[in-house]
This record gives structure tokens, C-alpha cells and sequence, in this order.
């Protein structure tokens, strides 16, 4: 039987969707990140999405870490008010800090000309929710450059 380029994109994303639901967030980040963008679904405003869901907006991966409610479903996932909801994806470990994003320990970051390395992140699945900046967050970031 042949299958045609949709049935082999509903696979993928069915494989894509089994690995995100079965490992941890941190487990999953370099798998997603190695997949095009195009399996992923586009955020599109008033359409629900669900928790551990991966989607895409803007050329950024998203994680769904909390489904947003009907009142939140028109935010697009870039908005710092839905840092709470969705978490995105980066391949680059040596970057300007972005509020909200997944950071793991050792990160690099820049913030303010000064280069900041994430440390004390504890949780294994999650990483760091990344609310505050760096020169405000001891406990999280060392400056490493002054």
C-alpha cells in the first residue's frame, strides 16, 4: 500500500505526540527541537489546546504546560501573561535572557551587558520558569561577566 505525504505526516505527528506525552520535558526539548516546524500545529486565537501539546507560533515552539481557559484561548502563546501556559522551546544555550523561557543549569544568558549562567534549577521536568531577571535572581543566576 502506498501512503500518501498526509498519511505520513499524521504518523509523525502521532510518534511526535507520543514521545512529548511519555517523557519529560526535559527528556523531550532536544527531540522537538529536531523536528520541522511544520508538524506542529499553528496557534490560531480562540482554538483550545491541551496540556503537554506542542505548537507552534511566530517560527517558536511552544510546550503546553497548562491548557489555557476559554478566556485565555485569543493570547497568543508570545504574550508574557501566558508564561503560566506555555513554555517555549530554544536551541541556543548562549542568548539575551527571555522572560518566561525553559532554562536549564548552565545556561548562558545576557541580560543588562552582563552574561549570567543559570544554577539551582531543581526541577527535572520543568527547568525554571524565568519570571525575574537575572540581577534580581541570585539564587538562580550567577553573574559570570561584569
Amino acid at each position: 500500500m502506498i501512503r500518501t505525504e498526509k498519511e505520513k505526516i499524521d504518523e509523525m505527528f502521532a510518534q511526535m505526540t507520543e514521545i512529548v506525552q511519555n517523557t519529560s520535558f526535559l527528556n523531550t526539548r532536544n527531540k522537538i527541537l529536531k523536528l520541522p516546524y511544520t508538524l506542529f500545529k499553528l496557534w490560531e486565537s480562540g482554538k483550545n489546546f491541551t496540556t503537554n501539546e506542542v505548537l507552534q507560533h511566530e517560527g517558536v515552539k511552544y510546550f503546553v504546560i497548562k491548557a489555557p481557559n476559554n478566556n485565555q484561548n485569543t493570547i497568543p502563546p508570545s504574550e508574557p501573561s501566558m508564561i503560566d501556559n506555555f513554555r517555549p522551546f530554544t536551541d541556543v544555550d548562549d542568548k539575551e535572557w527571555i522572560y518566561g523561557e525553559y532554562v536549564e543549569n548552565g545556561f548562558i544568558r545576557y541580560f543588562n551587558g552582563d552574561a549570567y549562567e543559570a544554577q539551582n534549577i531543581s526541577d527535572p521536568v520543568y527547568g525554571f520558569t524565568n519570571k525575574v531577571t537575572p540581577n534580581l535572581a541570585a539564587a538562580n543566576w550567577k553573574v559570570i561577566t561584569n
